[in-house]
This record gives structure tokens, C-alpha cells and sequence, in this order.
């Protein structure tokens, strides 16, 4: 499936957050070998045993094999890396559009776009909110990611127009609040809520994923100091849409009356 990617700004990837919460999902990869690729999926309370291949001159081939719950916590002891991270979708002009929150030394928020052919990714643009495309960068690929770590970050500017472009997209009565489970794409990042591998709770800002030693039952356990963290983050994004939501209505209300004014003349 065609995927095309983008950098979003933080304060806008914890607006959508917010206002469409999300679900989490953690994928552990074994290494690479030199035409295939491995690794554990764990999305909507199920496993997925993923098996990538590679042919030259032709697209990778994905077989994906439902695996037990014990299977997956034993397998993810022993890969060499791992991915956890929180994904919202926003589903505007009916095109699904995902904003994915990974968390490791420091904080990434990318937009991740699927399409049914080439064709319609390449007729595909960009909104204001979306941030530079990067979607050709090997570096932001999910194995990358997780075996090679987090690439120097990218600032992106927060302008107006892109804040405004996104209180419209979120507030489009054919946005749709609700993640449906999907089958994992190597192509880009996705994202599930488990509170332990064998069961899916409320989803949570932040996932807890941490070295290769710690049982991943363990790991996607909220801490008491994780959850004091996102109560206050969760009070500071109040506070943030709030504000740009005014703002964006005023911007909004001078625009009219301006252009009002410009039709009377």
C-alpha cells in the first residue's frame, strides 16, 4: 500500500491527540537479513508475526501469521530493537490521515497518509498543517527507527495558517473520533493501546517502551510517574486548544468583517 510521510509540529500532533485520542501499538524487529526482514506487531490485542521480503526490482511482500500472546512476549525478549508509539487518525475529505507519536530520548510526531494505488499518492497534497515530506528518508521508516534510533530533529514552524487549516480538518463533522484495528504495513507506522500485551485499555499519551531486557508485559504498564506526567501535559493541551481555538476564531471574525467591508466598498 502506497504511504507517503511527514514531520508535524509537536503542539499540533497533541491538539489532534486531544481532540481524537488514539490507540498505541509496539513492534519489536530482529536484524536484518540480506532479503528478508522480521518483526513482532502487536496492534488491537492481536500479534502479528511479520514477515518481510525483498526482491529486487519489485515491491516488498508482507506475510503477516497471528501468534499467541505468551509467543509474543518471549520473541520481543530477544529482538534487537524496539518501537512503541501512539497513533490518531483524522480521516479528511475521505482520505485517512494518521499522526503517529513516537517516544524515545526525545519525542517524534510524524504524519503517516495510505493510499490504495501509486496513482493517488502521487495526486495527493499536502494540507498547511503537514509539516516537510519525508517520506523518501529510509532514516524514518519504522525498522530504522527502532534499530538505528531516532533521526536529528527537524524544527517545524507553527504558523496561523496551519493551526487554522487544522481546527478545520477537526472540526468537520466528517471527521470520525473512532481508530478501527488495521493490519500492519511495513510502510509506516501504526498504533495500538495496550495496557499489557493480552489486553487493550484506555489509550495513553505516551507509550512506556524501554531496553530489549525488560518483558514487554512489563513495559506497556503505565507508571505512576508516567501518569502523573500525562495528567499535566494532558492540563497544559487544554489550555493550548483553548487558546487556539480563540485565537483562531478571532483571526476568523476579523477575516469577515474585513472582507465585509471590502464588498460595501
Amino acid at each position: 500500500m502506497p504511504t507517503r510521510r511527514f514531520l508535524i509540529a509537536p503542539s499540533l500532533a497533541r491538539l489532534i491527540r486531544k481532540e481524537r485520542s488514539g490507540e498505541r501499538i509496539i513492534e519489536g524487529y530482529f536484524p536484518d537479513q540480506l532479503e528478508r526482514s522480521v518483526h513482532v506487531h502487536l496492534a488491537g490485542g492481536k500479534v502479528y508475526l511479520v514477515l518481510v521480503t525483498r526482491d529486487p526490482g519489485a515491491a516488498p511482500v508482507e506475510e503477516h501469521t497471528e501468534i499467541p500472546h505468551a509467543h509474543a512476549a518471549a520473541l520481543l525478549d530477544f529482538v534487537a530493537g524496539k518501537l512503541g508509539y501512539v497513533r490518531s487518525k483524522l480521516p479528511v475529505a475521505g482520505q485517512a490521515i494518521f499522526t503517529d507519536h513516537l517516544v524515545s530520548s526525545e519525542p517524534l510526531d510524524l504524519i503517516s497518509v495510505e493510499f490504495v494505488a501509486d496513482v493517488g499518492a502521487e495526486a495527493f497534497t499536502p494540507p498547511p498543517w503537514f509539516g516537510p515530506e519525508v517520506t523518501d528518508d529510509a532514516r524514518y521508516l519504522n525498522r530504522s527507527l527502532a534499530l538505528q534510533g531516532f533521526p536529528e530533529q527537524h524544527d517545524v514552524e507553527l504558523s496561523n495558517l496551519a493551526l487554522d487549516s487544522l481546527l478545520d480538518a477537526l472540526e468537520s463533522r466528517s471527521v470520525a473520533p473512532t481508530l478501527p484495528a488495521a493490519v500492519p504495513s511495513v510502510g509506516a507506522p501504526m498504533i495500538v493501546s495496550p495496557s499489557s500485551i493480552s489486553s487493550v485499555r484506555a489509550p495513553m499519551d505516551k507509550p512506556s517502551l524501554e531496553g530489549n531486557g525488560r518483558s514487554d508485559t512489563a513495559a506497556l504498564q503505565p507508571t505512576a510517574s508516567s501518569i502523573s506526567n500525562e495528567g499535566a501535559e494532558s492540563t497544559t493541551v487544554d489550555l493550548e486548544v483553548d487558546l487556539a481555538r480563540e485565537l483562531a476564531r478571532s483571526l476568523r471574525r476579523r477575516s469577515e468583517r474585513n472582507l465585509a467591508r471590502a464588498r460595501r466598498a
